[in-house]
């Protein structure tokens, strides 16, 4: 079985850009459209938290964009950024990805 290394994997994917952040950006407001749309709370929920992850994704592909990076992990990505930037991709990837996604909704007018 041949080894493929993270880097040639995330080369397939082919380049970041600005247009793929944004969007991102447009599917996570079409997914918290349509869940407005649900009546079943568990499908509301679900749709609710699927559209946080998107937002993340936009924040991530943004900052690879603006590093010229292929490199995908955020983990990654954030040792690149500079001091407050990184702090910036920490609090998104901590509260959109892990928070939100993962643990719970925000309560609020959905």
């Amino acid at each position: 079985m041949e080894m493929v290394s993270i880097f040639e994997l995330s080369k397939a994917l082919g380049d970041s850009s600005f247009e793929e952040a944004k969007s991102a950006l447009r599917v996570a407001k079409a997914i918290l459209v349509l869940s407005s749309t649900i009546d079943n709370p568990l499908d509301r929920d679900r749709l609710v938290r699927e559209a946080f992850d998107p937002l993340f994704h936009a924040a991530r592909i943004a900052a690879m964009t603006h590093l010229s990076t292929e490199v995908s992990m955020w983990g990654l990505i954030g040792k690149m950024l500079p001091e407050s930037y990184r702090e910036e991709l920490k609090e998104i990837v901590n509260v959109l990805h892990i928070k939100y996604f993962y643990h719970e909704v925000p309560q609020g007018r959905y």
